[in-house]
């Protein structure tokens, strides 16, 4: 049987995908949800904690804060102040919703559709909280056990209601069907799948530039659509912020084995950062000889003033590595027969 050809049309419906946001939003009235345990045995929580911008460049992207996940400078922060810095109403308003935002994302199994397989959930503080009250109540526990846990009513109101959002426990230990268990073994990795774009590729996405889904890096492409329903602004202003100054190269330690030796044509030599100034400054061998290379603050070379062996002028032998060693080799062959 033979092999297909990715389409166009399959392409761009997975790129929407990924840059939409595929989260699951609680609708208006009654929504019965299951939380997901942790998505391995090395976590020990079932919420990973995020803070995004909103509505970043012209595609309203969703770019992850570099400031609050570990990245220094924050291209989209910079922006944000920058746009205040403008005492205009239009680019405050633009500013504010691209403002950092703190939410917490988790999986779920949403009970009144459980055909949609796993969905993500971000979620704010009300939510959370009112999830957490019983998560953390001795007569519930954890609410997220296969076995064990609760199921979770999120009841939505109208828009403009206050409270939007109330949470509620099922009474009693409800464990998940014997046809949902076999999604316990899909949990996404919420930490593996948020992307963190550098400083350079939030100036792209802030211009209106793509940022190309790559395997090299080490997070996955996330959407670009707010979940948390912060109205997008219709104009960015014309400001362009201007790229970094480069950073200060670090150059690495060097290896334990610089300085022991060069192995002429060996794979892990060729490609050290060290190579070069190591072949140039140490012993080099290679499968015929060994040469000894002296640089400026090696000492010197070893006196020549010894007396020769037994064998001096009798069985010189340029094959031996003991005749290629002798500091007399080139007097022996001289005057060997």
């Amino acid at each position: 049987m033979g092999f297909g050809t990715t389409s166009a049309e399959e392409r761009a419906r997975l790129q929407h995908k990924l840059r939409s946001g595929d989260w699951w939003k609680p609708k208006e009235g009654a929504n019965h949800i299951r939380i997901m345990p942790p998505w391995n045995e090395t976590v020990k929580r079932w919420w990973m904690e995020q803070t995004v911008h909103w509505n970043v460049g012209p595609h309203k992207a969703r770019v992850a804060c570099l400031l609050k996940h570990g990245g220094g400078r924050c291209a989209v922060c910079e922006y944000v102040n920058t746009l205040n810095a403008t005492g205009d109403g239009a680019s405050a308003e633009v500013a504010k919703d691209m403002a950092p935002q703190w939410g917490v994302e988790f999986s779920i199994i949403d009970l009144d559709a459980p055909t949609l397989g796993i969905q993500t959930y971000r979620a704010g503080r009300q939510i959370m909280n009112g999830i957490l009250d019983y998560d953390s109540a001795e007569d519930y526990g954890d609410v997220t056990d296969p076995l064990k846990g609760f199921n979770i009513i999120i009841q939505r109101g109208p828009r403009g209601s206050q409270p939007l959002y109330t949470v509620r426990a099922t009474r009693n230990q409800t464990p998940i069907s014997a046809e949902l268990l076999p999604l316990l073994r899909e949990l996404p990795d919420l930490e593996a799948n948020f992307r963190i774009f550098t400083y350079e590729e939030q100036l792209t996405i802030l211009n209106g530039g793509e940022v190309s889904i790559s395997s090299n890096h080490p997070r996955s492409p996330v959407g670009h659509t707010s979940p948390m329903e912060v109205e997008a602004a219709n104009v960015l202003p014309d400001i362009i912020i201007p790229p970094p100054a480069p950073a200060s190269i670090t150059h690495p330690a060097p290896p334990p084995c610089f300085g022991v030796g060069y192995v002429e044509g060996d794979q892990i030599c060729g490609v050290c950062n060290v190579g070069d100034d190591c072949k140039a400054k140490f012993t080099v061998v290679t499968t015929d000889k060994i040469e000894q290379t002296t640089a400026i603050d090696t000492p010197p070379p070893i006196s020549t003033t010894t007396p020769p062996p037994r064998c001096f002028q009798k069985m010189y032998d340029g094959r031996s590595n003991d005749c290629q060693r002798c500091d007399h080799a080139m007097a022996c062959k001289e005057g060997t027969a």
